[in-house]
Formats: structure tokens, sequence, C-alpha cells
């Protein structure tokens, strides 16, 4: 929810974010992906408009990311390139 409503994303950016994605020198997040769910399985695709962007990052919700990615393990994205196709971000 911090995201979405401190940076304005929709859910799916949301759910494509990985830490690569966050610039906290910069102030900035780097939307490059969302997840789409069709058929009941999930996908990577671009965010809406089919393109990556950049959005402000306030201090707050780098806070708060700091703070969840401390606490909780983010599995799918600390191994890059293991399981997953040639430039597919899964």
């Amino acid at each position: 929810m911090v995201l979405g409503l401190g940076c304005g994303l929709r859910q799916g950016e949301v759910f494509g974010l990985g830490p690569a994605d966050i610039d906290d020198e910069r102030g900035v997040l780097h939307v490059r992906r969302q997840v789409r769910t069709v058929g009941g399985k999930q996908y990577a695709a671009l965010p809406k408009g089919a393109r990556a962007r950049g959005v402000d990052l306030p201090d707050s919700v780098a806070r708060e990311l700091k703070r969840h990615l401390a606490a909780f393990r983010c599995e799918k994205w600390n191994c890059p390139g293991e399981g997953r196709r040639r430039g597919s971000p899964w």
C-alpha cells in the first residue's frame, strides 16, 4: 500500500518491483515491469503504456522499503539467472 500511495504505482507494478529497481541515492524507483494474471497464471509484462519509467521515491517510502527488505527475504530477485530464461525477469 505504501508504494501505491507514496509513488502512485499500480498493483501489478508493485508486484513487479525488485531490489535493483530502488535507487536510494537519486530518490528514484524504476518501474520496469508489472505482473499480469492471465488465465490464472502470472506473467511479467511491460508497465502500462509499454514503457519503463522512473518515479520519485519519497524518503518516507524509501525507509519503509528498507524495513521491508530487511524483514522479508526477496528470494525471486536474489538469484539472478537461476532457473530463468535469458532476458526474462522471472
